[in-house]
């Protein structure tokens, strides 16, 4: 059962590299879109299906966003208010922009997680984090 949890790590790490290879190639700034940030969790559906490893059923989000230690700065930075202050914006730009096209990647699950995990922590409102943008297109990194 261990080597399950190393390999999930593993595989977690090489994603990443790969992600940060490809975003860090690219001459264009990187931009984590609108899209993102108003990603709604998938409803629950009737079968009880197993959650493994923090991995949304829509995909599989390579990120365990619960355990990364921005999360806490962006709870603390945002708690509870009713329209982003730039201290708040500024934490959670700093916790999305290292996993932005991660977070852009539809298919993954991870902006929905991500957002629905950040919300019930910082007790806001979907959308919230739309008002951070910093572009048409969302917040730029």
């Amino acid at each position: 059962m261990g080597s399950t949890g190393a390999t999930a790590v593993l595989l977690s790490c090489v994603v990443l590299s790969i992600v940060a290879a490809g975003s860090a190639a690219s001459d264009k700034p990187l931009i984590i879109s609108n899209a993102a940030l108003l990603a709604s969790p998938p409803e629950a559906s009737p079968s009880p299906g197993r959650k493994l490893g923090g991995f949304m059923e829509a995909g599989l989000c390579p990120v365990q966003l619960g355990h990364l230690k921005q999360m806490g700065k962006v709870q603390g930075s945002c708690l509870g208010q009713a329209i982003p202050q730039r201290r708040c914006c500024t934490a959670f730009k700093g916790f999305v922009s290292p996993y932005g096209a991660t977070m852009n990647d539809v298919d993954n699950g991870c902006a929905a997680e991500m957002m629905a995990t950040i919300q019930e922590l910082c007790k806001v409102p979907k959308g919230y984090f739309v008002m951070c943008g910093d572009s048409a297109e969302g917040i730029t990194c």
